[in-house]
């Protein structure tokens, strides 16, 4: 059986103006380094087409036992060239996105007690632009889950959480918006114990150039669940249009947001029905008003599901995997009915 609930709530918009942020300027990294013959670490972020049987190559790496955002391109026949890697340090993994000029936006974080948000901006062959340091003020995480960046009208925007607030309210939502040179602009905070917060998961651009941002909630700190999946929607002045939460079960987990032809989003993410009960896979399709026209929950032996991508002819395809953490299980794609 789906349990599914909608709660529209009021946006509690605690600040939405330049606040007391400060951006400490230092000198740019201007120069590529050469990667060594043994790499301590190397992580593949994101592939992208460049015609002729080539790919933009995206990787987090390791030299010289610091951590670097690398480029390289890669051929049909899977030699590398161009190849190119950027010190960044953090200790968290790295976010990318494509950015509208053909280059990237690279974002990592520190840890904890140091943290600082570095963003690294490349062009279409690999050469930095520019990079921005933002020391952290608030205990704020930029870096929740890989689709929390996003450009819009030549800028940034960020999806995160702080957690410098009340034990009794829970995290707060934090948006961030930076300009196309990175230089901060202003910043959104989302507060209380009854409203949209925690730990932000994905943030769209939407087809009218608006945005969407979807968050799994955590009413308070020392709760053990995320009762409610938040989802936000602004058009493309920012004004909000609408804020609601969605509940299906005790716990949320949300692996992927894709947005449709119509303009709504699908969620796919994991549910636990009851405190102790086990994690089921859920698909959750959210129109463009923030209604819910349909939701399927698995059973036990259902595959968990990871994404869903829409074809050109309007048909959802479903990928996962058979084993929860994708450890031992097969992936395969489904299309949805």
């Amino acid at each position: 059986m789906t349990h599914l609930r909608a709660f529209a709530h009021r946006a509690a918009l605690q600040s939405a103006l330049a606040l007391p942020f400060a951006l400490h300027g230092q000198t740019t990294f201007l120069h590529r380094v050469e990667h060594p013959a043994g790499p301590s670490l190397c992580r593949f972020l994101e592939l992208k087409p460049l015609g002729a049987d080539q790919y933009r190559l995206m990787i987090e790496t390791s030299v010289n036992g610091e951590i670097c955002a690398g480029l390289a391109t890669l051929a049909a026949d899977g030699t590398l060239s161009d190849m190119s890697y950027v010190p960044m340090g953090g200790a968290y993994g790295t976010q990318v996105v494509e950015t509208a000029d053909g280059g990237h936006l690279f974002v990592r974080e520190d840890a904890d007690t140091t943290r600082t948000t570095t963003l690294l901006k490349t062009d279409a062959d690999g050469n930095v632009e520019w990079m921005r340091y933002f020391p952290d003020q608030y205990g704020r995480f930029l870096t929740d889950s890989p689709g929390t960046w996003v450009q819009k009208d030549g800028g940034y925007y960020a999806l995160g959480h702080r957690q410098d607030v009340p034990a009794n309210e829970g995290y707060e939502s934090y948006m961030m918006h930076v300009d196309s040179n990175g230089n901060f602009l202003e910043a959104w905070n989302y507060s209380g114990g009854d409203l949209w917060s925690d730990l932000g998961r994905d943030l769209l651009r939407t087809h009218a150039n608006g945005l969407v941002a979807v968050s799994v909630m955590r009413p308070y700190f020392s709760a053990s669940s995320f009762p409610y999946v938040a989802i936000q929607r602004w058009n493309a002045n920012m004004v909000l249009e609408w804020s609601n939460r969605y509940q299906l079960g005790n716990y949320h987990v949300v692996h992927s947001t894709t947005q449709t032809a119509d303009g709504g989003i699908v969620i796919c993410g994991s549910v636990r029905l009851t405190s102790n009960g086990d994690f089921l896979s859920f698909l959750m399709k959210v129109d463009s008003l923030g209604q819910v026209p349909w939701t399927r929950v698995g059973s036990y032996q259902h595959p968990v599901s990871v994404r869903v991508v829409e074809g050109p002819d309007g048909r959802l395809w479903m990928t996962g995997n058979t084993d929860y953490l994708g450890l031992t299980g097969t992936a395969f794609v489904a299309e949805l009915t």
